[in-house]
This record gives C-alpha cells, sequence and structure tokens, in this order.
C-alpha cells in the first residue's frame, strides 16, 4: 500500500504543472520520457490556462505583485514573468500598463488584470 501512495505522489509530481524543468543546449532536442499510457497510474491531464505577469524594472506597483506571482507559482499554476526584455509579447498581447496579468488558455486571453491586484481577481473567484 506505501509502494502504491509512493508511486502516486511521484506521477502527480511528474503531472505538476508547477513543476519546472531545466533543460540546457545539449537536451534541447531530446524528448521527456513520461509513462507509458497503459500503466495503472497513469491519469488524464487537464491543461490549466498560463498566468504571464508583464512587468518592468522601474514599476514601482510592480514590485509587490512579485510576491502575488511567486505564491500564484507556488499553489500549483504556471506563471511567466515577462519584463522589457520580451517587447515581442508586450506587442503580441498589446501591453499597455503595469503591472498586468494575463490568463491566457491555447490562445486566447480569458482575462485581463491591470494594475494592483488580488489572487482572486487573477483567478476570476471574485
Amino acid at each position: 500500500m506505501k509502494r502504491i501512495a509512493i508511486n502516486g505522489l511521484l506521477l502527480a509530481g511528474i503531472f505538476s504543472a508547477s513543476t519546472w524543468l531545466y533543460v540546457d543546449s545539449t537536451q534541447a532536442n531530446r524528448p521527456i520520457p513520461l509513462p507509458a499510457a497503459s500503466t495503472a497510474h497513469s491519469r488524464v491531464v487537464q491543461p490549466q490556462p498560463i498566468i504571464y505577469f508583464f512587468t518592468r524594472s522601474d514599476c514601482i506597483y510592480c514590485r509587490p505583485m512579485h510576491k502575488l506571482a511567486n505564491q500564484l507559482h507556488r499553489a500549483g499554476h504556471t506563471v511567466y514573468v515577462v519584463n522589457e526584455s520580451r517587447p515581442d509579447l508586450v506587442r503580441k498581447y498589446a501591453v499597455a500598463a503595469y503591472p498586468t496579468f494575463l490568463v491566457v488558455d491555447g490562445e486566447t486571453v480569458v482575462r485581463r488584470v491591470i494594475g494592483l491586484t488580488t489572487k482572486e481577481r487573477i483567478l476570476g473567484h471574485s
């Protein structure tokens, strides 16, 4: 029974949306091995929306929002922090004010939250 529970926890870690994988240049084109679909422990993983946090180094209102982005990540959400070094993403999502949180599902922007905010507003719970 303990072995099943431990294997379940290991698989939950593999499929967790908040798992961060480090891939260096030698591993960039190698596939990541996943358990076969026929194993007893496999499960269907529903993709979560991605949260983009747009920030600037000279933005005083962005500083407290970094803590919120970390809280969202620790809660299991995929969070990308985008700063002024990525003008391509700023143009793609038409970001005009900072801080901005975007919740993106596939290619669709589900929610846009500008300015100081709460975790509930970003996740759409309020």
